[in-house]
């Protein structure tokens, strides 16, 4: 038995190593780090149907709605806690300067207290449109802002070691725990308040509590890299108006169409999500390794890493798009009129291969490159977004999010060839 493991085991090894002639990627490398991200993503995935599926059975559309559109603010709100620093501290990491998490965490938090004021002005501001229930939320959510994304930076240690399996592992528990805690509120008070105070309350304790569990294991010296900490802000600064664009949609929609419209919407997305997750997640495993390749070789290899890894996509999602409409019918009949917004939204999937473009910019801190792709992007959705949403509604927002990808690979060449 044994013996027939090692040599499954040695012919799985060369064919892998046989790909690379095709791929020109360390194929071990990705096969170790990609399997424990499918396997993540599969769990994660199997969580966030569970969750779906609680939600469309349990609570009104428009409970579900403002649930949702108050994430959508506090995602916003979060812009302070400098989320461009897990990225810094990743590249950190993988280059053994260790030191930089504990300062890099102490500026986030500190920073967090900006969205505290926004969250309790804002607060004021919906209590004096006297929507009290919207108020309430928003001030008892704002105490958890400078925290709740400040304590995932711990993900950012695990990455920056290549420890996938620990990260899958940490990240599952919690994600298990969280929506154990979320089910029970809908059960028990079918609230967006109570919704919201569940997700905060349990997210918060457990990525501190993994947070800590972190740095005592992985921690292993004070070496630290100023360069880091600024890169962070920038990465941060220049994430302003994406931070913005990725939830203006929900914002506007409930703007113009109200809650019942923002659950609608947030089901078409939610196939799709679990998806660019995973591709995101495999996409990342590339951060340690192109931070420590040159440039030239970057530029030679990379452009062919992308056109390939489109095509290996192409085929499941075009498949997935025929079988959305059979999914909706199994697990969301209450929500089968976002079907026909989940399969245009899927076509972005096709083009999501681009981003590596992106990591290769940002794990080189070319920073003048940077801001000009991300400034560039973000404007453009915003303006998309304010142009078709109010005309044509959802479909405003779905071909927003089409056009952005296709428009983001013509970006991405151009800037990569002054790379």
């Amino acid at each position: 038995m044994k013996d027939n493991i090692k040599i499954i085991r040695s012919k799985t090894y060369n064919f892998l190593r046989w790909t690379e002639k095709w791929t020109k990627t360390d194929m071990i490398y990705l096969t170790k780090g990609g399997f424990w991200l499918t396997f993540g993503s599969g769990i994660s995935t199997l969580i966030s149907l569970i969750l779906s599926l609680v939600f469309a059975n349990f609570i009104p559309k428009e409970t579900y709605g403002l649930y949702k559109y108050t994430l959508s603010i506090l995602a916003i709100l979060a812009i302070p806690t400098l989320t461009g620093m897990n990225t810094a501290v990743t590249q950190a990491i993988a280059k053994e300067h260790d030191g930089i998490f504990f300062p890099a965490l102490k500026i986030k938090i500190k920073w967090g207290i900006f969205g505290f004021i926004g969250g309790i002005l804002l607060s004021l501001y919906y209590y004096s449109q006297q929507n009290y229930d919207l108020s309430l939320i928003l001030a008892i959510a704002s105490l958890f802002l400078p925290f709740m994304d400040s304590f995932s930076l711990y993900n950012s240690i695990l990455a920056g070691k290549k420890l996938f399996k620990t990260s899958i592992k940490y990240n599952t528990i919690i994600q298990i725990i969280a929506t154990l805690f979320i089910i029970f509120s809908i059960f028990i008070f079918k609230e967006a308040l109570y919704i919201v105070i569940a997700y905060l309350l349990s997210y918060t304790i457990l990525r501190f509590i993994f947070l800590k569990i972190s740095t005592k294991k992985f921690i292993k010296n004070d070496i630290q890299d100023d360069k880091s900490i600024n890169l962070g802000k920038h990465l941060s600064f220049i994430g302003i108006l994406s931070a913005i664009s990725l939830n203006l949609d929900s914002i506007l929609i409930w703007h113009y169409l109200g809650p019942a419209s923002v659950a609608i919407y947030s089901f078409a997305l939610a196939p799709i999500n679990p998806i660019k997750s995973l591709y995101k997640s495999i996409l990342n495993i590339s951060i340690p390794k192109i931070a420590i390749q040159e440039k030239k070789l970057i530029k030679k290899t990379l452009p062919q890493k992308v056109l390939k890894s489109i095509f290996i996509i192409s085929i499941p999602t075009i498949l997935y798009i025929f079988a959305l409409p059979y999914l909706f019918d199994i697990f969301f009949p209450q929500y089968v009129e976002s079907v026909k917004y989940a399969q245009l939204i899927a076509l972005s999937l096709l083009l999501f291969p681009e981003k590596l473009f992106g990591i290769a910019l940002v794990a080189h801190s070319d920073k003048k490159i940077i801001y000009t792709q991300n400034l560039l992007l973000s404007i453009l959705k915003i303006i998309l977004l304010l142009v078709t949403l109010p005309i044509y509604g959802i479909y405003g927002a779905v071909a927003t999010i089409v056009s952005m990808q296709i428009i983001s690979l013509i970006i991405s060449l151009l800037l990569f060839k002054k790379f």
